[in-house]
C-alpha cells in the first residue's frame, strides 16, 4: 500500500480545508496517510524523521503550508537534504518560489509586470516617483496583507515603504506596475503535475485585492484558448521547479503571482459549481509518481 504523510499546521485557524480533503481524497483511492505537524520534522542519529518515523517510510510528503516562521528555515534545510523526488512541492520550491522573485526573472518574465524588490524605501520611492500606478507589498506575503496601490504623489508613499521594509530596513518590499487588467478580475488556476485542473474568477470589491480573504467575490468561470495554453505553460514550469501543486493568478495576459505554499481554491469551486476537483489533483499528483519511478 502506498503511503503519503502531510505536514499540517495544527495549531490556529486554517485558511482551507486542504488539510481535511487532500487526505481523505488520498485515503480514498487506498493510499495510506499519515499527518504530522511541520514541527515533527527532526534529525535523529543521522536520519531525518517525522514524528516516529524515516522520511523513507512515506512514498510522498506533503508540505502544506509554511508552518511557524521561526522554525521555517531550519524544517526546509533538515528536509532539503530528503530527495525532491518525494514531495509533493519540495523544499527548494518553497525556499525559492514562496516569495516572488522567480517569475519576473525567469522564462515568464514577459507576462509578469515590471518588477522591482529592496529593502531601501528612498530607491523604491524614487521608482514610483518615476511615474505610473504602482503596487507594493511585501516580498513573500499573503492573503492580500499589506498590498498597497501607490503613485508618485501619495500623501502616504513615504510612511507605507518605512513600514513595509521595517523601521531597520530589515524587510523586503516588492513593488510592482498596476495591471488595469486586474480591474476586470483574475483567474484563479489550480494546477497539479504539470496540468491544469480546474479555474475560477475572483473579482476585487472594496479595493484593488482580489484575494477572497480580502472581500473579493468568486464567479465560475472558462478559460480562453490563450489562457489555457498560458496555464499550461505555468503549470509546466512550476512543476520541473519542484511545484506539484499551485495556483496561478492571471489577468491575461498578465500572471500576477504564484502561490504554492497551500493554495485555496478547491472548496470555493465546490462552492460555485458544486464539483469537486480534488480526485482530479491527486490523480495527477499520483499519475506523475509514477511517471518518475518508471
Amino acid at each position: 500500500m502506498p503511503s503519503i504523510c502531510f505536514l499540517v499546521s495544527t495549531r490556529g485557524d486554517a485558511h482551507n480545508d486542504n488539510h481535511r480533503r487532500l487526505p481523505a481524497a488520498f485515503a480514498a483511492r487506498g493510499w495510506q496517510v499519515a499527518v504530522a505537524d511541520h514541527n515533527d520534522v527532526r534529525l535523529q542519529a543521522g536520519e531525518i524523521r517525522i514524528a516516529t518515523r524515516s522520511t523513507d517510510a512515506f512514498d510522498l510528503i506533503w508540505i502544506l503550508g509554511l508552518g511557524e516562521r521561526a522554525s521555517f528555515l531550519d524544517r526546509m534545510q533538515l528536509l532539503n537534504t530528503v530527495s525532491p523526488l518525494k514531495f509533493v512541492v519540495s523544499p527548494g520550491a518553497l525556499l525559492q518560489l514562496h516569495a516572488k522573485y522567480m517569475l519576473p526573472m525567469g522564462p515568464l518574465a514577459e507576462h509578469h509586470p515590471e518588477t522591482h524588490a529592496g529593502c531601501n524605501p528612498e530607491l523604491l520611492k524614487s521608482i514610483v516617483a518615476g511615474g505610473g500606478t504602482w503596487i507594493a507589498k511585501p516580498a513573500a506575503g499573503s492573503f492580500g496583507r499589506d498590498v498597497y496601490r501607490l503613485t508618485g504623489d501619495d500623501p502616504n508613499l513615504d510612511v507605507i515603504l518605512e513600514s513595509l521594509t521595517g523601521h531597520d530596513r530589515s524587510r523586503y518590499c516588492v513593488v510592482q506596475r498596476y495591471v488595469e487588467a486586474v480591474e476586470d478580475g483574475e483567474k484563479r488556476l489550480l494546477v497539479a503535475a504539470g496540468r491544469v485542473i480546474t479555474s475560477y474568477l475572483r473579482l476585487p470589491q472594496r479595493d484593488h485585492r482580489a484575494n477572497l480573504a480580502a472581500d473579493a467575490t468568486a464567479e465560475p468561470t472558462a478559460l480562453s484558448p490563450a489562457e489555457a495554453e498560458l496555464g499550461s505553460r505555468c503549470a509546466r514550469w512550476l512543476a520541473d521547479q519542484g511545484a506539484g501543486f499551485a495556483a496561478v493568478d492571471m489577468a491575461h495576459p498578465w500572471i500576477v503571482e504564484f502561490n504554492i505554499a497551500n493554495p485555496g481554491g478547491l472548496q470555493t469551486v465546490e462552492r460555485l459549481t458544486g464539483q469537486d476537483h480534488t480526485g482530479a489533483v491527486v490523480d495527477a499528483i499520483v499519475a506523475g509518481l509514477a511517471a518518475r519511478n518508471q
